[in-house]
């Protein structure tokens, strides 16, 4: 099932004033399509889900949100407007969370809004632990995915944002041509020779790492790099806790405005 919504994530509704007496399950489906925290009950009805869709079409025309599941695991995309933009962005949760999860409890539309970058932005499913296999190996066949379903050329360049374990699915996808700019958010974990090898044989790729906790290996590997290497490499130390690098609300805005100027990349 395919839900699509268009809404302004910056639009609050006070679901105490409806008066309706809606099922929590609605409410939830609600919080679903609008990326918002809802009710805990978990949700089963496509009926829900569908006229929760409905309501906020009504309710607002800004910004477009659709949630659709594959063999690999939901996908969410969001982008502002009404046509599909060019360019393409990349948000790759860490452990403990779930695409679903990140999307809703994250507010990551609000996020991508806020920015007022004009991109597709794409949430795909990621391991939610170091057990689990990375759910789109090949970044390939992820935005053939998406390209088909929202009926749009496949992006020729892309932006991959990555929070904490996100990074192992980054990691496999740097040998994709189209990427040529990273950003790790509080993701500098495991094996680093991926990064550098794609630094090395890339020279328009781009790295930017946000650290907290994993400042200090990102500060021995920069070490070990070369002077051209590390032109092209952004290293920003954060002043929060390692899951409020993505929830705070300012982290992913900014960046994504910086990383719009010409003079960043």
């Amino acid at each position: 099932m395919v839900v699509t919504a268009r809404y302004s994530v910056q639009r609050h509704v006070t679901f105490q004033s409806v008066g309706w007496g809606l099922r929590s399950e609605f409410l939830q489906c609600l919080c679903r399509v609008a990326g918002r925290p809802g009710p805990a009950r978990p949700l089963h009805s496509d009926w829900a889900m569908t006229l929760a869709a409905l309501v906020l079409c009504v309710l607002s025309s800004a910004g477009n949100h659709q949630r659709w599941q594959t063999p690999n695991g939901p996908i969410h995309t969001w982008y502002p407007g009404s046509t599909v933009p060019t360019k393409a962005v990349l948000y790759v949760h860490g452990y403990y969370d779930s695409a679903d999860s990140a999307f809703e409890g994250h507010q990551l539309a609000a996020q991508f809004e806020s920015s007022g970058v004009d991109a597709l932005f794409i949430v795909p499913e990621a391991p939610s632990g170091a057990g689990q296999t990375v759910a789109w190996p090949h970044l390939e066949g992820l935005l053939d995915e998406v390209a088909t379903h929202l009926g749009v050329p496949l992006p020729t360049s892309v932006l991959v944002l990555g929070h904490s374990g996100g990074n192992r699915t980054i990691k496999s996808w740097l040998i994709a041509s189209m990427v040529d700019r990273v950003v790790l958010l509080d993701a500098f974990y495991g094996d680093a020779r991926p990064l550098t090898r794609w630094l090395e044989t890339r020279p328009e790729a781009r790295l930017v790492i946000v650290s907290q906790s994993t400042g200090p290996k990102a500060d021995a590997w920069l070490a070990r790099l070369s002077p051209a290497l590390t032109a092209r490499i952004t290293h920003l130390r954060a002043r929060c806790s390692h899951m409020q690098v993505v929830t705070e609300g300012r982290w992913i805005p900014d960046l994504l405005r910086e990383l719009e100027k010409p003079a960043v990349f």
